[in-house]
């Protein structure tokens, strides 16, 4: 795939990572490929869930494993939504 060919209805893209450093690198690269989505980048799932609430979430991006605890139940929530989720 080219780096610079937008990829269709990827609107919100949210980093769910404990170590910033790595959040910041990935979210520069999300940004190169899907430069006009909206990239929020966070540290907990509080913060994710906050997010969530308000918009759709159309890339997430995240470990399983977070500093509070287990991020499987939030992966759960999202994919009863009715979208896709890929690992």
């Amino acid at each position: 795939m080219n780096l610079h060919t937008p990829i269709a209805g990827v609107d919100t893209v949210v980093i769910l990572k404990g170590d910033r450093f790595l959040a910041e690198a990935i979210g520069q690269t999300v940004a190169t490929a899907i430069p006009a989505a909206l990239i929020e980048i966070v540290d907990c799932l509080k913060a994710a869930s906050a997010i969530k609430a308000v918009r759709s979430i159309d890339l997430l991006i995240t470990g399983i494993t977070l500093m509070e605890g287990d991020a499987l139940p939030f992966l759960a929530e999202a994919s009863d939504s009715g979208r896709a989720v890929r690992k």
